[in-house]
């Protein structure tokens, strides 16, 4: 498991600060009966604290969305590899998974102007890793972005997005992946109506077959 960042447990600690201990010197003793009453033997107390407990997480990950989208709209971001405040609140959300948070990464992650198609900046790089770490939720709506007409770096990194997600869940990452990504846009080509969104999808189809036939030309 990736190891949690400086930047992302100050991050983790200061919201749960804000959700505990911020409510009085009571905090710490809310979060211990909380756990206490999740492992009660009353049935109904565990049902109220794991109710309570998905509340706590439901706030963290909107307060995550919010910090994401003000860190979106920032000009003049952290570049080259270094690490920022975006990139704090884009790696909470991953190891948080939280699949609520797919639509503003998917928008981090856009090439800006001049890019082509590469994501040099560290917060977006981690908003491409976020998406991987949520999973099978995050490669439903790439698919679903890749039926629209989308200019070509900004196509690359979804497909980028795609096979990662594939490869993921792959018993070998070193081939499968891809080719699962492949057989997802295939199915996905099948299942469409739209003769434009088929086409869309047909750009993605090409360039996933492009980078399979540079993995299998290198062995």
């Amino acid at each position: 498991m990736r190891n949690l960042s400086r930047y992302t447990i100050v991050l983790c600690v200061g919201l749960l600060a804000l959700l505990f201990l911020s409510r009085g010197s009571a905090g710490d003793e809310e979060l211990s009966q909380l756990m206490k009453n999740l492992r009660s033997k009353n049935e109904a107390g565990r049902k109220k604290a794991a109710h309570d407990i998905l509340n706590q997480r439901k706030e963290i990950i909107s307060a995550l969305i919010k910090a994401a989208e003000e860190e979106y709209a920032k000009e003049g971001d952290v570049w080259e590899g270094k690490r920022g405040p975006k990139s704090a609140v884009n790696e909470m959300l991953g190891q948080l998974r939280a699949t609520e948070a797919i639509p503003v990464l998917l928008k981090d992650i856009t090439p800006r102007p001049g890019q082509a198609g590469k994501i040099m900046e560290m917060g977006s790089s981690l908003a491409s890793w976020a998406l991987v770490r949520i999973g099978t939720p995050a490669a439903k709506s790439i698919l679903s972005e890749l039926t629209n007409n989308l200019d070509e770096g900004r196509r690359e990194i979804y497909c980028k997005v795609l096979i990662g997600v594939c490869t993921s869940i792959s018993p070998n990452p070193q081939l499968y992946g891809i080719k699962l990504a492949k057989e997802a846009v295939r199915l996905k080509i099948d299942s469409e109506t739209d003769a434009k969104k088929k086409a869309n999808l047909e750009k993605a189809l090409k360039y996933i077959d492009h980078h399979i036939k540079i993995r299998t030309s290198g062995k």
